[in-house]
């Protein structure tokens, strides 16, 4: 009787260690799946923070091309009018000359602005690009992060049933000598 006893004690002893190590294994496979959660909304969230900055510079380009844009209407309506109250033909010469490179410098400004433009906003789309990714990856490291604690919990807890199994053998075995 008192080895049938040893044997159920060995038994439940195994069934109580097994919930605990399942139970601890499940909380830490949900608490890594928790972080890589958070760090996958932080990265989206600063995935939307460079869209939003990529959007601003976006105007900021715009804004300046359009600038320079007007300036250079205005600097040549400005020399059109000098002149023509100086009563020289501004359809020729010196003036058309002025005129044309004016025209070029001003084209050679937006065009470099433009530049600028596309670098700049190819690079902040690269870095949001970047966060959006690393966000899809964390995720993808918390799940297998998860099926990792579970999958050592499983191979911990057959051992824990293992070790139970061979403890009762044993005792059966000593008690009624087979």
């Amino acid at each position: 009787m008192l080895a049938f006893a040893s044997i159920l004690v060995s038994i439940g002893s195994a069934i109580f260690s097994a919930d605990a190590a399942s139970d601890a294994a499940e909380a830490n496979a949900a608490e890594a799946r928790r972080v890589a959660a958070a760090n996958a909304a932080l990265d989206r969230y600063n995935a939307s923070v460079v869209r939003s900055t990529k959007s601003s510079v976006q105007r900021e380009y715009q804004s300046s091309i359009m600038g320079l844009q007007n300036d250079t209407g205005a600097l040549l309506a400005q020399n059109k009018a000098v002149y023509g109250n100086s009563g020289v033909d501004v359809s020729t010469g010196s003036p058309v000359s002025l005129e044309n490179r004016t025209k070029e410098l001003a084209k050679r400004d937006i065009d470099t602005l433009l530049w600028n433009q596309k670098q700049k906003v190819s690079e902040l789309e690269s870095e949001a690009v970047g966060y959006e990714k690393a966000a899809a990856l964390g995720i993808l490291k918390g799940d297998s992060q998860a099926a990792s604690i579970m999958s050592n919990a499983r191979y911990n807890i057959a051992s824990i049933y293992t070790g139970a199994a061979t403890s009762s053998l044993s005792i059966a075995t000593n008690a009624w000598g087979r």
